[in-house]
């Protein structure tokens, strides 16, 4: 089994991150630009949570390797999971704890296939910067 290469976990994060914020940024602006108005300091946690997105994807990544092998398959798996734990749970939680009344049920389909592909993308060329380490003595 080879060692995870924590420098490429790294790098491909930043990537996939990076990603996951251009896309989010983008649907922002256009998709919802009059519905959700945020301050800056918002702005900046959404995207420190971006990059927290595309660093446990590649770490996801690189967990899953040995088992699933390289390749396009394993990177959308670890998208897949990333996606789920991040928008589908966060989003059910968000419905559930609304006090005000139930969100409106279709701009929250839009983000949430809009969030499958931006985490997907990311993931898949986060991934492309992802080699394991060689183990030592081998």
């Amino acid at each position: 089994m080879r060692a995870i290469n924590w420098k490429r976990v790294g790098l491909g994060g930043l990537l996939a991150g990076a990603v996951i914020n251009a896309c989010q940024l983008a649907i922002n602006a256009v998709v919802y630009r009059r519905e959700w108005n945020y301050t800056s300091s918002q702005v900046a946690a959404f995207l420190v949570l971006g990059f927290l997105s595309g660093f446990f994807a590649i770490w996801l990544y690189a967990a899953i390797l040995p088992r699933y092998g390289a390749g396009a398959r394993t990177a959308l798996i670890a998208g897949l999971a990333v996606w789920i734990f991040g928008s589908v749970i966060g989003a059910v939680f968000v419905i559930a704890m609304a006090r005000l009344g139930t969100p409106a049920l279709h701009p929250l389909l839009v983000y949430w296939i809009c969030c499958l592909v931006q985490v997907s993308l990311g993931t898949l060329l986060g991934c492309r910067l992802y080699q394991d380490s060689p183990v030592p003595g081998r």
